[in-house]
């Protein structure tokens, strides 16, 4: 709710470059970054015999198919030195480098007629609201209605400080197109991957930018670290061994050292 009213804010104010309130270039698909002037009987003797939407799910099974090997090869090579720190370690990031290694393929193949970006892209719209409906749908009410108060609190200071991060640092970081990649961190820190994606799609819906393309490379470098990662898996048992004080610390010099190189790397509007 609080991303939606985000959106709906910088749709108001004119102070606040967002993509959305700007019409779509004549000479530009909303979609594909070139228009496919082939006719059907063309683009059917390139696309290998295959559908487009066929060939859309071929490439991404084959794309999360790379991963779970992937996945399952460095726990595999983590178990022999005899940790587990791997086990929780989510698979997108992984999807992301099966999807760099089919495209290298389809590349070196010369099969790129056979690949149909509005295909793919409306497979993963499908995909990307049956991700939210079952991320709300698992969650625990019984363990939400044991610490409300905590939630409470901790929801109200994470939202505050998200606010600050999108409205403020944002623009300061990301110059100026800065609201589109800034909601998707933004949907990020409120939840999962997918709230950011939403949020994105919400202002920049015919994906004119290249925030989204640009939220999912992040997921490469953030994932395996922060989201479910090797820092989120050692946090417990690091504010366990020295204690809340000094990794609260810690993580707030560390996040303004970052916050302070974004900015002066890409200067201040």
């Amino acid at each position: 709710m609080l991303g939606t009213a985000l959106v709906s804010y910088a749709m108001r104010t004119h102070g606040i470059p967002i993509v959305r309130r700007q019409p779509i270039s004549e000479t530009r698909h909303p979609d594909l970054g070139t228009v496919d002037e082939r006719t059907p009987e063309e683009v059917d003797e390139e696309s290998l015999g295959l559908s487009q939407i066929t060939a859309a799910f071929m490439y991404i099974a084959l794309a999360i198919l790379i991963a779970l090997v992937l996945l399952e090869s460095l726990r595999f090579v983590v178990g022999l030195l005899g940790a587990d720190i791997v086990e929780s370690f989510p698979l997108f990031p992984l999807t992301v480098i099966g999807g760099f290694i089919v495209q290298l393929g389809i590349t070196a193949f010369g099969a790129e007629a056979s690949a149909n970006k509005e295909a793919v892209q409306g497979i993963a719209t499908i995909a990307l609201a049956i991700l939210v409906v079952a991320a709300i749908g698992t969650m625990s009410l019984a363990t939400l209605g044991a610490n409300i108060p905590a939630l409470v609190t901790f929801t109200l200071i994470g939202a505050c400080w998200s606010v600050v991060a999108v409205l403020w640092i944002a623009p300061r970081i990301h110059g100026v197109r800065w609201f589109e990649p800034g909601v998707a961190d933004f949907g990020q820190s409120q939840g999962n991957v997918a709230t950011g994606f939403i949020l994105t799609d919400m202002a920049d819906p015919k994906r004119q930018t290249n925030a989204a393309t640009a939220y999912g490379y992040k997921q490469l470098t953030y994932e395996p670290l922060l989201g479910g990662g090797i820092i989120t898996a050692l946090a417990i048992p690091l504010i366990a061994d020295v204690g809340l004080m000094p990794f609260a610390v810690a993580s707030a010099i560390i996040t303004v050292a970052l916050a302070a190189w974004g900015m002066l790397r890409r200067g201040t509007p």
